[in-house]
Parts: C-alpha cells; sequence; structure tokens
C-alpha cells in the first residue's frame, strides 16, 4: 500500500519481538526526511505489537521517515528495529 502526504488516520503497527503486556512505556520515535524527531504515544495492538494512527500534521512532508518501538517495562526497555516508510508527494 502506498503511502502519501498529509495522509489521516494512517495505522502504524510496530513488531517488539516479544511479550510487551507489562509494558508502562509504549511509544513510536521517528525521524521525518528534514532530520525532525519526536515520539508518538502508542497502544498495544497485540501481545507483542504497538501501534499508532497517523493525525493531522504526522505526515506534512514526503520522503522516507525512520520508526522505531520504545517500550518500557518494571523490569526492562526496548528498542525495536529501525525500520522505514516512504511517503509519496500528491499532485
Amino acid at each position: 500500500m502506498a503511502v502519501y502526504k498529509d495522509a489521516v488516520g494512517l495505522p502504524i503497527a510496530l513488531e517488539c519481538g516479544t511479550d510487551i503486556t507489562a509494558a508502562t512505556t509504549r511509544q513510536i520515535k521517528y525521524r521525518k526526511p528534514d532530520g525532525t524527531t519526536g515520539t508518538w504515544t502508542a497502544v498495544q495492538a497485540t501481545s507483542t505489537k504497538i501501534s499508532y494512527t497517523t493525525v493531522a500534521g504526522d505526515m506534512n512532508f514526503s520522503g522516507d521517515i525512520y520508526l522505531q518501538a520504545y517500550v518500557v517495562t518494571p523490569s526492562w526497555t526496548l528498542y525495536g528495529d529501525i525500520t522505514w516508510l516512504t511517503v509519496l508527494d500528491i499532485l
């Protein structure tokens, strides 16, 4: 599925590779093509996945956005694999 600039309501799910049901913090860290970094507060999608749904302003660019899961439980902190999503320009 292609993703386009200014997409709203786009579900983004990241696999963490381990059970995260005890997590107290669930975030998706991102780096936009212009170098802007930030975090989105995620929710638990499955026992091993977190997800976030984009809102206005999240995808206000075209190019590659890099994404990484960040999860904290009472006993450990997890950084997931870095992945990317290519956001295409609109007409």
